[in-house]
């Protein structure tokens, strides 16, 4: 439950990530209770080993072919350090997955890197493709039943000690059981038991794939059309495709476990049935509805001014000059999507009935129903009444915790250096872990100097915004900083320098605290300010909420209410739908984008950024199917995680792969939306660009398995 708690505390959302409340985290985590009933809709998010086969017949006439799931386990990818998914999709273990997971990666080759990003890259021949040396990739091996054993760890570890905390107690018996199994094994081993008490727990064991090499990207032009101004919008005309190649012992894999690319022939069609794959995050259809009205009203409306402040202070550094903009693409990319993300979020719950929808679904879960148990469903509720309570009592900590940061990293490393003072009075000078401290703080930063000052700056007066003039953080930045500003200080620190660094470690601890530095100063002022907020009774208050979370999805999941629609725990996923469009303000917003649909989006807007296709696109038209589809949008439940994981036909065929979602579909972190879509790229426009566009053809043969090692 410590690792829990300190999760669940999260201040600072990643601005990478789709934003986790933190009761929502709690009781995903949980994962014990769902919604009673029928859904409805394509609500639900199925392991593979349970997939709902009458459901699928009934309403699909969907009779999947013998290995068809078992297929999925073997050839679907988890992206490890990021999240996100990949698909197998030949012999030779060529991977499939979207542009925008790998972006970072390969950002991290330097100047080449960034040459990629901008021009695209095509590896004519094996020999040329490139390591991407952080990039791993996890393959499920197998699944086993792991519920009895499970259950009979916990009975013993509650017969010898009777008042032990029944959740504590299944928790170290279920890390026991992966740390056995991994060593016995040798391979990564989580384990799922979403499906709650009736449901079973399953141990999954994934093998690593650490030598993953990039095979083609397109220009980021194509790839991002549209920008952030399109994104989680559709219509959408993104190339979001990325290949890769698995090696082992410096050769291509043998992977016979793949799927087949869908040929030209496979035309996707509207109203036509899919299956999506993918490893989807935790989310938070069981909160409270008072609890996520509250959070909706107050820290989400923080965390947007916040992001909206942070977005000013990268545009302003960015009209320094071309290169300062292209140093700060990803930053404004990520903050303005999380922006729209929050936003779309708030709008969905408080203005387009999705707080009401989530109301219904909540009544199921707990029983307040005719016919449900009014006792269990008034114990659930007085259990959530208390929680709401401590969570509006603790609502300015957390807008402080939020705000009380400058987002240097000159300040995180005086905070190590000070670290590592105190650390070497209590350790031994032999100690392993002075080492590690030292091999750290010796390394390059890396850092922008020019562009810390600007954020910093920003965060700060962000800060005496929302917290006010006297406010602990913001007093100690101003005490250090003075009428210079905070921005002069970061300026003016050497800590950036790996000479001076090392100077002070070679003069000793009575040195480090005394260096007369502007961030080893901030960091010394900011230490009991960030002990208060991040300390032990912060921590305290915050077991406090995930036990009370653990009560309440106790008492909901005894009433052992059959699951329809699953919700997600990061294990693998399988959900269902169609190729479908949706209604947007009284008007019908069909499924499919194509080809002349780019052109005349590119034509309407001047051909400006972000709406400027490349040359090789340009040059190309008449050579192009301007009917082909370009991307598709399909009902099945597509939560945040599953990007890049494959979009399959009935007998198993990659249609596209998924992307993004749109719109409407921001408030699916809460509640199944009716109108919520999921955005993928469409395989037969991949094809179409790689042989017309890209002059990859032999790529696209290897795709469609018509030709042998390039």
């Amino acid at each position: 439950m410590i690792a829990l708690a300190r999760a669940l505390v999260l201040a600072m959302p990643n601005s990478r990530r789709q934003p986790l409340l933190v009761l929502g985290l709690t009781l995903a985590v949980l994962g014990l209770v769902g919604v009673a009933g029928d859904a409805g809709g394509e609500e639900g998010f199925w392991r593979p080993d349970r997939p709902p086969l009458e459901q699928l017949a009934e309403r699909h006439g969907f009779r999947p072919p013998v290995g068809y799931f078992e297929r999925i386990g073997a050839a679907t990818l988890r992206i490890a350090d990021g999240g996100g998914c990949a698909v197998l999709v030949s012999g030779e273990g060529l991977v499939a997955t979207s542009h925008h997971l790998v972006r970072e990666r390969v950002d991290e080759l330097g100047a080449r890197g960034g040459l990629i990003l901008e021009q695209g890259f095509l590896a004519l021949r094996r020999e040329r493709e490139i390591p991407l040396p952080g990039l791993r990739l996890e393959q499920l091996v197998d699944t086993v039943d792991v519920s009895a054993r499970l259950a009979e760890a916990v009975a013993t570890r509650l017969a010898d000690d009777r008042e032990g905390d029944l959740f504590a107690v299944r928790a170290r018996a279920i890390q026991d059981l992966i740390d056995t199994e991994s060593t016995r094994s040798g391979l990564l081993c989580r384990v799922s038991d979403a499906e709650g008490p009736d449901g079973r727990t399953v141990l999954q064991r994934f093998r690593v794939h650490r030598d993953v090499r990039l095979v083609f990207l397109p220009d980021a032009a194509a790839a991002t059309f549209g920008g952030d101004i399109d994104n989680f919008h559709f219509p959408r005309y993104w190339l979001d495709v990325a290949f890769l190649r698995l090696y082992e012992q410096d050769q291509p894999l043998v992977t016979p476990d793949h799927f087949d690319w869908a040929g030209p022939e496979d035309v996707v069609e509207p109203g036509d049935f899919i299956v999506l794959a993918g490893y989807p995050e935790r989310i938070g259809r069981l909160m409270p509805p008072a609890l996520v009205r509250r959070e909706l009203e107050t820290r989400h409306q923080a965390v947007i001014r916040l992001y909206d402040g942070m977005i000013a202070a990268y545009e302003r550094f960015a009209g320094r000059g071309e290169a300062q903009r292209r140093q700060v693409l990803n930053e404004l990319a990520a903050f303005g999507n999380a922006r729209k993300s929050y936003a779309g979020q708030a709008e969905a719950m408080l203005r387009r009935g999705g707080i009401e929808r989530m109301e219904a679904s909540w009544a199921a879960a707990i029983g307040r129903v005719p016919g449900g148990d009014e006792a269990l469903a008034d114990e659930i509720e007085a259990l959530s009444k208390r929680l709401v309570a401590l969570f509006e009592a603790g609502e300015d900590e957390r807008r402080q915790r939020l705000f009380s940061r400058l987002e240097s990293r000159s300040l995180g490393q005086a905070r190590e250096l000070l670290r590592y003072a105190r650390a070497v009075g209590q350790l031994d000078e032999g100690d392993p872990r002075l080492d590690e401290q030292r091999v750290a703080l010796l390394a390059d930063l890396n850092v922008d100097a020019e562009l810390e000052a600007v954020v910093a700056a920003a965060r700060l007066e962000l800060a005496r915004g929302e917290l006010g003039q006297d406010d602990l953080f913001v007093a100690a930045c101003d005490a250090v900083a003075g009428e210079a500003g905070i921005a002069r200080a970061v300026l003016d620190s050497k800590i950036r320098d790996l000479a001076f660094r090392a100077r002070l470690i070679a003069a000793g601890p009575a040195a480090i605290i005394a260096a007369d530095d502007p961030m080893i100063r901030l960091a010394a002022r900011l230490e009991p300010v960030w002990a208060r907020l991040w300390g032990p009774e912060s921590k305290a208050r915050d077991t406090e909420i995930a036990m009370l979370a653990d009560r309440i999805v106790f008492a909901a999941s005894a009433r052992r209410v059959p699951r329809y629609g699953p919700e997600p725990d990061g294990s693998l996923r399988v959900s269902f739908g169609e190729v479908r469009g949706f209604e947007r303000g009284g008007s019908l917003v069909p499924p499919i984008t194509n080809l002349f649909g780019l052109f005349a989006r590119h034509r309407a807007m001047r051909g400006e950024a972000p709406f400027v296709l490349p040359r090789a696109f340009l040059e190309a038209r008449d050579r192009l199917d301007l009917a082909g589809n370009v991307n598709f949008a399909f009902s099945a439940d597509a939560g945040r995680g599953s990007s890049g994981g494959p979009v399959l036909d009935r007998q198993g065929r990659v249609l596209g792969l998924l992307f993004d979602i749109n719109y409407e579909n921001l408030g699916q972190y809460f509640v199944y939306g009716e109108e919520g879509r999921g955005v993928a790229v469409d395989a037969g426009f991949v094809l179409e660009a790689l042989r017309k566009i890209y002059d990859a053809g032999a790529l696209a043969d290897e795709l469609l398995g018509l030709s042998g090692p390039r």
